[in-house]
């Protein structure tokens, strides 16, 4: 019996061919859809990088022009400055995202208004995503609001000067940072002279010197800082301007006012000392005026000595009237050199006060004013033992007693994202 042979026509060898070339195709179709997918993953990683770092950039900039303090609202440069500057600003180091601001501030009178433009940008494509903020500040009608000190020592008035602020007798250190005062620590008074200086607090000035006549220049003030880098710390060291360019409170004016209506409006909060003695007398010890139990106001007036032979700490407002006798200055003398007094809140020198404190030694925690009108001649200051730190807790230490009440501008914000030049949402 014979067998055929079956003719191979070869279709299973086409068949898999057509197969496998789908499958090629399809497997780079699928690669091709994962590149692009990944390249938008990447490209809209980069937006989002671009967003973020603008928000960073608009939180940074609402931070710090909510400080009623901040400098930034003088003008737009002072604007920028106080943000750190144009930029670029890396949020995650340099190479990644940053962000940078434009400034737009025309001033007015009782409400100021500015637009700041933020931009964030991401490095690979490029991505930008611009941010605008409208900041508006309300100061309120003149004349509203306590003075506010804007350095550990102010003096104002036609007679500041640099060689009374740093006299030869004694050593008298001003601290601009800020620091938290002894009543906020656990520590007995006289373990608390070092005091604590909060690490994220801003710097005010060390000395702010207002005056109308004969007021340094930038150059003359690094001059004498030169020789006198260890008494001064703060940013800056030392600022000295014009009444007029000081603007409003915390000008001289205001402090006056401030004083009168302290001492004569709240008159049953207030405690009086008239001194009437020799310079070495001291049967009044400061520690029968001052007291601890909560910030209380203090008057001393007259000419004459105090008392210091123990550790006395006391809080609230310290006013010291000054005037002469004879021609001679009053000067409020401390003793003796074993006696500390440590101080929180406001110290104010009035009509040419001198404060001498022979050895004793003095910790003012808060700010000090001098205020020298009417003494060109002498008067006026600070002499002996004395370290003035700056210190806005026990500024608000006085707020919650009512004995200061700051002005408090009203800041209000809104932002909106711009999309192109012709394009908001």
């Amino acid at each position: 019996m014979s067998i055929s042979p079956v003719r191979e026509r070869g279709a299973v060898l086409v068949v898999s061919l057509v197969l496998l070339v789908l499958a090629t195709l399809v497997g780079v179709s699928g690669i091709s859809t994962a590149l692009i997918q990944e390249r938008i993953a990447g490209n809209h990683k980069q937006i989002s990088d671009a967003f973020m770092a603008a928000e960073s950039g608009l939180v940074n900039v609402v931070n710090v022009l909510a400080d009623a303090s901040a400098d930034a609202w003088d003008s737009e440069e002072g604007m920028l400055a106080a943000i750190g500057g144009s930029g670029p600003h890396y949020v995650s180091g340099p190479g990644g995202a940053y962000w940078t601001a434009e400034v737009d501030y025309p001033y007015l009178d009782d409400e100021r208004h500015a637009e700041i433009t933020v931009t964030g940008e991401a490095a690979g494509i490029g991505a930008r995503r611009v941010l605008k903020l409208n900041v508006d500040r309300y100061l309120g009608p003149p004349g509203s609001g306590d003075p506010v000190p804007d350095s550990a020592y102010t003096c104002i008035g036609a007679a500041c000067e640099l060689a009374r602020v740093l006299p030869k007798q004694g050593k008298l250190y001003y601290n601009g940072g800020d620091w938290l005062p002894p009543s906020e620590l656990s520590c007995e008074v006289g373990n608390c002279l070092t005091g604590t200086l909060l690490d994220e607090a801003e710097s005010m000035a060390g000395i702010h010197l207002v005056s109308s006549e004969g007021h340094l220049t930038e150059s003359e003030t690094l001059d004498i800082l030169s020789d006198l880098p260890a008494q001064i710390t703060g940013e800056p060291q030392i600022k000295v301007t014009l009444p007029d360019a000081f603007g409003g409170p915390p000008g001289g004016r205001g402090w006056q006012e401030y004083v009168h209506e302290l001492l004569n409006g709240r008159s049953e909060m207030v405690s009086t000392l008239e001194l009437g003695l020799s310079a070495d007398t001291g049967s009044l010890g400061l520690g029968d005026l001052v007291h601890t139990e909560t910030p209380g106001v203090y008057h001393i007036t007259g000419s004459g000595s105090i008392g210091l032979s123990e550790n006395v700490h006391g809080a609230g407002v310290l006013v010291i009237s000054g005037g002469m006798s004879d021609n001679i200055m009053h000067t409020v003398n401390l003793f003796p050199s074993k006696g500390t007094f440590i101080f929180e809140g406001l110290v104010i020198l009035v009509n040419g006060a001198i404060v001498n404190t022979e050895l004793a030694n003095i910790s003012i925690y808060g700010a000090v004013v001098t205020l020298l009108d009417e003494h060109a001649e002498s008067g006026g200051g600070l002499m002996g033992n004395v370290d003035i730190r700056y210190s806005s807790k026990a500024l608000e230490q006085l707020t919650e007693h009512r004995l200061w009440d700051p002005l408090r501008p009203e800041f209000t914000w809104t932002w909106r994202e711009v999309m192109d030049q012709g394009q908001d949402i």
